[in-house]
């Protein structure tokens, strides 16, 4: 918002005789469901004195064009008497003449908070014009805590403890509201919240369970081990039968070739095709197909059962073997088989 737009309102703010208004029609902010409702705390006469003239050095300073140096003297004269409703007017359109806009809203809505209920004045329409500026540049957040006495932020922002006295004033965007409380433990929430937009967060911390709980676990299943032991079985079986076969078709062979050599009276018989030595060829080649399988399937086989023996032995042995952490994968090549384990032993 362009400052020259603001400085009627700024200048009108800072010296309205709003300190003069009488002492016992200020009230503090109405208390939320659950708190406890606090007689105002009145600074003493010399704190009272020096924060008017803090006040009045602060509003100078401000609207000379001497913000960071006004907003210092503003904010010393608040900490000395937090009651007076105009100190905290002055800070915020201070700050809001500045873009402050988180600052200024929380002030300005203090100091309207301060004014006598139903109170129509020109002050009032005056602070609450320059509270709906920067109203409308801040979100607003109500925090609702069902523990009493927990530490509640907003981001890394400490707000108070629970139940707070009035709505918080946060940046736009997205933002953690975090409640702790050591006696009943911590509840975060993180929400996004628009320019002139707000959101009710409701945060129900609970405590921690000191005892740890154990569950236990379940032991290791035999099954797996049961599962390769039958398959590698199998396979060795296959293999086994695979390799019976060859020979026997190797034998067949060797049966052909004595015959064929015995009619044809030569060493090579088969230099010449022939139908014998066709049938010859068939056989070995059939042969060598059922050993070379047969191997195979004896190879996986092994690696299964191995598979197994080493899944027991990990799986059943000592209590430690918990902790350790294994891989195990199957390697498989041609004419060789086996497992690769790898990991912490």
């Amino acid at each position: 918002m362009p400052r020259n737009f603001l400085r009627p309102l700024l200048a009108t703010a800072l010296f309205l005789p709003a300190l003069h208004a009488p002492r016992a029609l200020a009230q503090p902010a109405t208390p939320p469901p659950g708190a406890e409702a606090k007689a105002p705390s009145w600074p003493d006469a010399d704190s009272m004195e020096r924060a008017e003239e803090l006040r009045a050095k602060g509003a100078q300073l401000c609207a000379e064009g001497k913000a960071d140096e006004g907003i210092r003297a503003l904010e010393q004269a608040l900490r000395l008497d937090d009651e007076t409703p105009a100190i905290a007017a002055d800070l915020g359109a201070c700050e809001l003449s500045q873009g402050r806009h988180t600052a200024a809203a929380e002030h300005l809505a203090k100091a309207i908070r301060g004014l006598p209920a139903g109170e129509d004045s020109e002050q009032l329409r005056t602070w609450r014009a320059l509270f709906d500026k920067a109203r409308a540049k801040v979100a607003v957040l109500r925090i609702e805590v069902d523990v009493p006495g927990a530490d509640i932020l907003a981001g890394k922002r400490i707000l108070g403890q629970s139940p707070l006295p009035a709505d918080v004033y946060v940046e736009p965007g997205e933002i953690l509201v975090m409640a702790k409380s050591e006696r009943h433990g911590e509840a975060e929430r993180t929400v996004r919240v628009t320019a002139g937009g707000g959101a009710t967060i409701k945060l129900s911390p609970k405590k921690p369970d000191t005892m740890e709980k154990f569950t236990p676990k379940p032991g290791p299943s035999p099954w797996p081990a049961v599962g390769l032991g039958v398959a590698g079985a199998g396979l060795g079986i296959a293999g086994i039968v695979m390799l019976v076969g060859g020979y026997k078709k190797g034998s067949e062979a060797d049966t052909l070739l004595a015959q064929i050599k015995k009619q044809t009276q030569l060493d090579a018989p088969c230099v010449t095709p022939s139908e014998p030595c066709t049938t010859l060829k068939d056989l070995r080649g059939q042969r060598d197909d059922k050993v070379n399988l047969g191997v195979g399937l004896g190879i996986a086989g092994g690696a299964l059962l191995a598979g197994g023996i080493v899944y027991t032995v990990l799986a059943f042995g000592s209590s430690e073997s918990s902790r350790r952490r294994y891989a195990i994968a199957p390697a498989v090549g041609p004419g060789s088989a086996g497992l690769s384990v790898a990991g912490s032993f």
